[in-house]
């Protein structure tokens, strides 16, 4: 298929079953091992993803997972134990996939169920904390490896130019993207990202050094997934993951009603490019459609080509406008 890089997730459960365990299980890091050495077999560059939200059970029941400061650094030996068996072999490390989304999913992606504004901004701010720690981490273990944050698709567009539409777009783009941006690249906790919490005491949270560890974070990269714009309409009543998904009578939709817009992918770069000047790394795009099998055996997914070879038109205009994309990689493989 002509692959030059490929992005995949390791399992923090395959290498330490219950999360804490005193030694690695070698199995896990033979697995990994075997899959590198196919990679490698063929010249493809391995993306390594460190936590997508498998997190061991253990820890769960144990401390109710990422509500725990344990959890941090439980994590951080994981990181460590990985990223140093696996040192000049795996070039670029993400420590999350999708941390911005935690405010609309956080019992999927940590397996605890929130129950108020407070145990929200615990979560965040364990993940930040570990994100920034886990950055260094990488950096001291293979002083050649890179690292950096992960932005799910946040290409939010006001629905009209009606002020409460731009201003409710406006609203999303900080709340799911510049705020955690912020503290990918810059190491801060912006204001708009604590006027979030007004209502609750984050100094219960934010404990004595945090602010300056998370200051220290070292990003090489940010990397981006993209699937689609979301036009906002301030009347609307969607909330949550919901919000992303309602349709532009401007362009077609996938199966799933996801809007098809190629130029929103190359808006989606040049704002982070420029808002951020940093390298940027494409983690995912693409499209899910309810494919067919023919009587031969074919799938023609003209649309996917199509889609395909709209988005990245799209991303070489980016590149000759200045962002220093480094790599570019379909959902999926």
């Amino acid at each position: 298929m002509g692959f030059e890089i490929y992005r995949f997730t390791m399992s923090w459960a395959r290498i330490f079953p219950n999360g804490n365990d005193i030694k690695p299980n070698q199995e896990g890091l033979d697995f990994y091992d075997n899959m590198i050495c196919e990679l490698e077999r063929y010249h493809i560059q391995p993306v390594c993803t460190l936590y997508a939200y498998d997190l061991p059970l253990n820890l769960l029941k144990e401390y109710k997972g990422w509500m725990s400061r344990q959890c941090i650094d439980d994590y951080l030996r994981y990181v460590e134990t990985v990223v140093s068996y696996f040192k000049g072999r795996v070039k670029y490390w993400i420590p999350f996939n999708e941390q911005n989304f935690l405010s609309v999913d956080a019992e999927y992606m940590t397996g605890y169920k929130t129950h108020s504004l407070g145990e929200q901004f615990t979560l965040e701010h364990h993940f930040n904390l570990a994100y920034a720690r886990a950055t260094q981490m990488i950096h001291r273990c293979d002083p050649q490896a890179k690292t950096g944050g992960n932005i799910g698709n946040t290409c939010f567009i006001p629905m009209t130019c009606h002020p409460k539409n731009v201003e409710a777009a406006d609203n999303l783009n900080y709340q799911f993207g510049y705020n955690f941006a912020d503290v990918f690249c810059k190491g801060i906790y912006s204001q708009r990202y604590l006027n979030q919490y007004t209502t609750i005491d984050i100094n219960t949270v934010i404990q004595a050094g945090d602010l300056e560890e998370i200051s220290h974070a070292e990003a090489d990269f940010l990397s981006l997934t993209y699937y689609m714009s979301s036009p906002v309409d301030a009347t609307s009543s969607n909330e949550g993951i919901n919000m992303i998904k309602a349709k532009n009578p401007y362009t077609k939709q996938t199966d799933w009603g996801w809007n098809i817009d190629p130029y929103g992918f190359r808006h989606f770069i040049d704002d982070f490019s420029h808002r951020y000047q940093i390298p940027i790394i494409i983690t995912e795009n693409g499209m899910g459609a309810y494919d067919s099998v023919e009587e031969d055996g074919n799938i023609n997914d003209d649309y996917r080509i199509q889609y395909l070879s709209d988005h990245i038109k799209q991303l070489k205009h980016s590149i000759e406008n200045g962002a220093k994309v480094l790599a570019y990689m379909t959902w999926s493989a």
